[in-house]
């Protein structure tokens, strides 16, 4: 099978946030060169660092992260002060189909990336914080920055507590997403390839917070952070035997979630059961008060602390339940839903300090090309204009 890229040329130029689209282009066979400034990009210094077993060697040690990002790409380091590199960029941006370019406009345009000299006959892709218009436009930002302007860290941590950040990395994805997308909408025909996809990285924030943004345009209703706490019966996360499940009942009793739900409770004789029958479970009021909620869950935790999460879940499907288990990480990497579809690929490495590793490959099937998904830790080549 070829690859769905096969033949397109991308050169890209930035920093942190444009390491995700890269990649999504490089897995479908796009040769995509990395343009690192000197001494290598940041990210690949970022831990866990993985390499020789030889503690005191250091030159055959890579980050997993920049590895994972980076490893079908090519490397060039071009130091951004030295003029022979730069005209070397220059000669590398004239040979490119997409130039894809992170960090402020400001930076981009000094590096030579000017999407309006550049977008006549090439597709030039930028993820920039802000974009490049607005009064915010050559303002720099990192993610956590971007994630507080955004408005995700108001949504993030617990009900009585502080705002926290998502985890690391999540608003760089999503940008590059956004980034893949709408270079892929231009690539579709090719009398429109020339052109400049310009993509926020705060937007692409703002794009990630649900419903929040509706609640706030139609009632005016700013929404909270809700970690830790039930927003009403019968959803949210529970303690069971083995760590925690996820239980969706619907919104009363008048679901058919709940209605199974108790028959559920009835067929493993679940005592206290007969406190969760009654007209009082389809009012609102109620459901959503601190007493119901107390009730619920005095009921239902003693029984489901007394089972696993497979035993769990797999009681869930007989019954037409929703629940799903709270996995960990381990459980990931073990999940048979996963092995099934090979997400996990072998890192053909055998000399990593924890032996030969798994890393993910591509979250989305091709019928007709093949993904080509490599991991192997790319060296820079100098500011001569080689790449490797």
């Amino acid at each position: 099978m070829t690859s769905a890229l096969a033949g397109l040329t991308v050169v890209e130029i930035g920093g942190s946030e444009t390491l995700y689209a890269g990649k999504l282009f490089a897995d479908q066979g796009a040769d995509v060169v990395l343009v690192e400034p000197s001494g290598g990009h940041p990210s690949r210094r970022r831990q866990p660092l993985v390499g020789t077993q030889d503690a005191e060697a250091q030159d055959d040690v890579a980050s997993a992260a920049f590895t994972y990002l980076n490893g079908a790409k090519r490397c060039v380091e071009l130091p951004e002060n030295d003029a022979a590199a730069r005209a070397a960029l220059q000669q590398l941006i004239g040979s490119a189909d997409v130039v894809l370019g992170g960090g402020s406009p400001a930076r981009l345009i000094g590096l030579g990336v000017d999407p309006d000299r550049l977008s006549a006959d090439r597709l030039v892709v930028t993820v920039t914080p802000f974009g490049w218009t607005g009064p915010w436009r050559d303002l720099a930002a990192d993610e956590l920055v971007l994630n507080a302007m955004g408005g995700m860290m108001s949504l993030g941590g617990y009900w009585d507590g502080r705002p926290l950040q998502p985890p690391a990395g999540l608003a760089y994805a999503s940008a590059g997403l956004f980034a893949a997308v709408g270079a892929m909408t231009h690539l579709l025909d090719a009398e429109v390839r020339p052109g400049h996809v310009d993509v926020s990285v705060q937007e692409s924030v703002v794009m990630g917070l649900e419903n929040a943004a509706q609640f706030w345009d139609l009632e005016h209703t700013v929404r909270g952070r809700s970690g830790a706490k039930d927003t009403q019966v019968g959803r949210g996360v529970y303690a069971c035997g083995d760590g925690y499940v996820y239980l969706m009942l619907g919104l009363s009793a008048g679901s058919a979630f709940w209605a199974r739900f108790l028959n559920w409770l009835d067929d493993w004789q679940v005592e206290g059961r007969e406190a969760l029958a009654g007209e009082c479970w389809s009012e609102r009021g109620f459901i959503e008060s601190d007493a119901a909620k107390r009730l619920f869950r005095d009921v239902v935790e003693t029984m489901l602390r007394q089972h696993t999460r497979r035993e769990l879940t797999e009681a869930a499907r007989r019954y037409a339940v929703p629940v799903a288990p709270v996995n960990r990480l381990e459980d990931v990497f073990a999940d048979e839903q996963l092995e099934a579809r090979g997400y996990f690929v072998d890192v053909p490495r055998s000399d990593w300090r924890h032996g030969p590793g798994r890393a993910p490959t591509a979250p989305y099937r091709l019928s007709r090309t093949a993904a080509s998904t490599r991991y192997a830790p790319q060296d820079r080549q100098p500011s001569t204009g080689g790449s490797r």
